[in-house]
């Protein structure tokens, strides 16, 4: 797990899914960060660069996002996952 945020009193532990980062998924993620020079935007965009590499491996998912900006940026190392602005 990368990461994990939980929002509520309420929230219910055993209604929670966490689904491991596939190798290949983090093997693709690791080779787009390998591209980016900068050290502050590596750690920037990791999340992105791994959330858009799951959904690679998975044939293209659709990926529903309220920042599109930097997932759109990343779409060129990606072409077969879709974008979604909610």
């Amino acid at each position: 797990m990368v990461a994990r945020q939980v929002r509520g009193a309420g929230s219910n532990p055993s209604r929670r899914r966490l689904v491991p980062l596939p190798v290949g998924a983090a093997e693709s993620a690791g080779l787009v960060l390998g591209q980016i020079r900068s050290r502050r935007e590596r750690a920037t965009l990791a999340i992105d660069v791994m959330v858009m590499a799951f959904a690679a491996i998975y044939g293209g998912a659709l990926v529903y996002t309220s920042v599109l900006d930097d997932l759109e940026r990343l779409g060129a190392h990606y072409p077969s996952v879709r974008l979604l602005r909610i």
